[in-house]
């Protein structure tokens, strides 16, 4: 396991050598924007590569804070290359160390439930009528 740690944080620092930072920070731009219905990164290639280095920074780190809280890793947000008309800016990154909720798909919906809903009410139709009538002769007996 210790060594699969030092190839990923090899593998990691690989990518990041690869990133030229003061030459992508000449002609990059980033910013995330949050609009009334959506969100979204307006970026050029430049931009796009400068944060993804300093994400991988961040994922190279994350592994040596110690566990308790507040764990964070700090993100520059005074870079130039940041759009400063940006809304949403990411400040830091805090370590999560629990377990993702995994939620369930809800299959109440399905077709097959909806089938099933729709048969057993026809069903319930078909005897009431059969009872009414059954009940309806058996008036007519006497």
């Amino acid at each position: 396991m210790l060594q699969t740690k030092i190839i990923e944080y090899q593998k990691i620092q690989e990518l990041i050598d690869q990133f030229n930072s003061e030459k992508l920070k000449e002609n990059a731009y980033f910013g995330i924007f949050d609009e009334a219905e959506y969100s979204y990164i307006k970026a050029n290639k430049e931009g796009l590569l400068l944060y993804s280095m300093y994400l991988l920074i961040a994922a190279e780190n994350i592994d040596n804070l110690p566990d308790g809280n507040k764990e964070i890793i700090p993100f520059e947000t005074s870079e130039r290359w940041i759009d400063e008309e940006s809304l949403t800016i990411i400040q830091y990154i805090e370590k999560f160390t629990g377990k993702r909720k995994v939620e369930r798909e809800n299959n109440n919906n399905s077709a097959s439930n909806k089938l099933f809903s729709i048969g057993c009410f026809l069903l319930f139709i078909i005897f009431g009528v059969a009872f009414f009538v059954g009940l309806a002769e058996i008036i007519k007996w006497f």
